[in-house]
């Protein structure tokens, strides 16, 4: 009975390690704000979904899946619970062609997290109620308001090409030289430790239970 307990003891604290060293974790995996960039705010323009709104080009060396989104907009945009739409677009040979997917998500967090350095400036992030999984390369994305939540755009310091790509609705209508768009894509990092070092963490745990009792 003894001998089953210490199993027992052993098998439980097994499962809490792969609880506790599991982790899953917010990850950055692209980076246009203004404090990232050192940029200056330019102009928060109309960002509506069915108006006027934009998109940016990402390029990755490999696939990934983007589990969120903020824009930076001017503060008095600042609404939580606000319906945005993230469109993402194919890439035409450095122009966006065809939509992929429309996704119509909440703003749940505004803060000043990546524009400390503006003034006025807030951050909306949206969470991606159904992550996209993206293969290497490129592709547009935006993010625009059911009402208008504005869109900045980085006018110093360009991180790219200091242009951003204008759309009526999801029509493409050419790109324009107000300044890179100002966003971030987030995605999750888990990191969970392989089975055989998790089969010595037990039998270590183990052993140490086994050993406590034979001193005791």
């Amino acid at each position: 009975m003894k001998i089953i307990s210490f199993v027992k003891q052993g098998i439980i604290a097994i499962l809490l390690s792969v609880i506790t060293i599991s982790t899953a974790s917010a990850t950055i995996i692209w980076d246009y704000s203004p404090d990232t960039t050192g940029a200056n705010g330019g102009a928060t323009w109309l960002n509506f979904s069915s108006g006027q709104n934009f998109a940016e080009l990402v390029t990755f060396a490999t696939g990934g899946t983007i589990t969120g989104m903020d824009i930076y907009s001017n503060k008095d945009r600042d609404k939580i619970n606000d319906s945005v739409t993230i469109k993402i677009f194919a890439n035409n040979g450095g122009t966006p062609g065809a939509l992929i997917t429309s996704l119509t998500e909440i703003i749940s967090i505004i803060d000043t997290t990546g524009a400390s350095s503006v003034a006025n400036v807030t951050r909306k992030f949206a969470s991606l109620t159904n992550p996209y999984t993206y293969s290497a390369g490129s592709f547009w994305i935006g993010m625009s308001g059911i009402r208008n939540i504005g869109q900045m755009t980085l006018d110093t310091n360009f991180p790219g090409n200091s242009q951003i790509a204008h759309f009526i609705g999801s029509s493409f209508q050419g790109e324009v030289s107000l300044g890179d768009m100002a966003f971030r894509l987030h995605s999750v990092a888990r990191n969970v430790p392989e089975p055989a070092p998790l089969a010595l963490l037990g039998f270590g745990l183990l052993g140490i239970a086994v050993l406590r009792r034979r001193k005791a």
